[in-house]
């Protein structure tokens, strides 16, 4: 179903120039869900049940282009890559926002390659 919306999304043109990826904390209430775990949110400085979410977005109408649920807050390198590859072949942008966390050099250099500014934020 999402990625339906993001080819509708797509075909209708809403996507801008710049997207931005990052992890959020998604809190479930099930605590005998098998796929969910104790984590610990550095931003909100608490531990929570349930997943983290990995979601690049447009900048301009905040709307997904590319989402993974992962087993915590933080992402690994080989998830983030995937998400990023995934809004990348629905849009390529020409801004590319993330914080420390997506600084992968090796993909800095790809995204240098397609002429896609890459910037980091805290």
């Amino acid at each position: 179903m999402f990625k339906d919306l993001v080819r509708v999304v797509d075909h209708l043109g809403l996507y801008g120039n710049r997207q931005a990826a990052d992890t959020t904390s998604i809190e479930t209430p099930f605590e005998d869900d098998p796929d969910a775990a104790w984590n610990y949110d550095a931003t909100k400085k608490k531990y929570y049940f349930g997943y983290g979410l990995l979601l690049v977005v447009d900048v301009d109408t905040e709307l997904s282009i590319a989402a993974k649920f992962i087993q915590g807050k933080q992402a690994k390198k080989k998830d983030c890559i995937q998400v990023i590859r995934e809004a990348f072949a629905v849009k390529k942008p020409r801004v590319f926002l993330a914080d420390a966390a997506f600084d992968y050099i090796t993909f800095q250099k790809e995204m240098r390659d397609e002429k896609i500014f890459a910037h980091h934020h805290l």
